[in-house]
């Protein structure tokens, strides 16, 4: 490993957030439909697959939260409300700081694009709507894409921390509250895994993800030395998700399961084996791959907040100055995909790194 980091589970990550990445500059603007006539398939699965990427993350999120002390206690409301504001920095701030780069990218946008798909200069009601994240509720656009995942991740996590709360309320004893937490999370995937992911309609609200993240909790509950208690309900919370997709098949659903199993894989030795032999060696590709995989993990987040503000610029830059043929088109393409990883390196540098140092001082 290195610095005690996890690198098989960045790796998990950086494959995800390029997926994502790659999604979003497939369905966007004339260089996607440019790309298209020369590449219809690639451009097609991304289309199609590449969204159900976004489960990797709700599923690594459960993981980290099972890995937290707040999954075995949170013993006062206080405690809760400092870990819900650290959550909100960690997630809000940056947040904040793409939107603006997805403004100033709107400018040259609807200029030279005009779509609809081009954010439009927000009104003070929309402005408060991403400022509180409540933009999928009051039925507001996004400006930028992904936007509600960093709504739904917070809310996500105060879902988990509520019922650490009420699991530590209910005794005092902290293998008692463990047990308590984990049939809380069992009971909140059974309700999301079996009724409310498969109403479309509610796709805007945390239980409609909550299985998933539910199966990254799981996944944490059978590392190795994890209490008998919390290895059973780690496997309801697995069969649950099998059970509802011989219910429903939903593909996300068997997306998020299958990384749960592969989470699983990686705390029970395969992770640990695999950093080992990735750290272990004198090659330079080895040596290579490890930091490209720690700083790619590391800028996760900030390149999925940044990314559609360089798909706007480039896809404007595409119209006013290109003749617009495929050639040009799939160079835009990898152009945008490559120039969001300096930027998302800024935002992590800049933003995202004080912010954490700012955390840590404040305990």
């Amino acid at each position: 490993m290195t610095d005690g980091r996890m690198l098989w589970l960045d790796a998990i990550r950086v494959v995800a957030a390029q997926l994502i990445v790659l999604h979003h500059l497939s369905i966007y603007g004339p260089v996607a439909q440019a790309v298209r006539a020369v590449a219809p398939g690639v451009i097609d699965w991304l289309d199609d697959y590449g969204r159900v990427a976004v489960q990797v993350f709700l599923v690594i999120g459960g993981f980290l939260f099972s890995r937290s002390h707040f999954s075995r206690s949170a013993a006062d409301l206080s405690a809760v409300a400092r870990a819900l504001m650290r959550r909100w920095q960690r997630l809000f701030l940056p947040f904040y700081v793409a939107l603006l780069f997805a403004l100033l990218a709107s400018i040259p946008g609807q200029a030279w694009i005009g779509a609809g798909w081009v954010p439009q200069w927000p009104d003070l009601r929309t402005v408060l709507a991403h400022l509180t994240g409540l933009f999928d509720y009051l039925g507001i656009d996004a400006l930028s894409a992904g936007a509600w995942y960093v709504s739904i991740d917070f809310q996500l996590h105060a879902v988990a921390l509520g019922l650490a709360w009420l699991a530590a309320g209910s005794t005092s004893a902290p293998a008692a509250q463990q047990r308590v937490f984990m049939l809380l999370v069992v009971l909140g995937a059974g309700v999301s895994l079996l009724w409310v992911n498969r109403v479309a309609d509610w796709d805007f609200q945390p239980f409609y993800f909550f299985g998933s993240f539910a199966l990254g909790v799981a996944a944490g509950g059978v590392a190795r030395g994890a209490a008998r208690d919390k290895r059973l309900a780690a496997l309801a919370i697995l069969l649950l998700a099998i059970g509802a997709l011989a219910i429903d098949w939903r593909l996300r659903i068997a997306v998020a399961l299958a990384c749960a199993l592969v989470l699983v894989a990686g705390v029970r030795g395969s992770g640990a084996a695999f950093d080992s032999w990735l750290t272990g060696g004198l090659s330079p590709l080895r040596r290579l791959a490890c930091h490209s995989i720690a700083v790619l993990g590391n800028i996760s987040y900030a390149l999925f907040l940044v990314h559609f503000s360089v798909c706007v610029m480039v896809n404007a830059v595409f119209v006013r100055f290109t003749d617009q043929s495929p050639a040009v088109a799939i160079v835009c393409f990898f152009a945008a995909w490559a120039g969001s990883l300096p930027i998302a390196v800024a935002l992590h540098r800049w933003v995202e790194q004080p912010l954490a140092k700012r955390r840590q001082s404040d305990g």
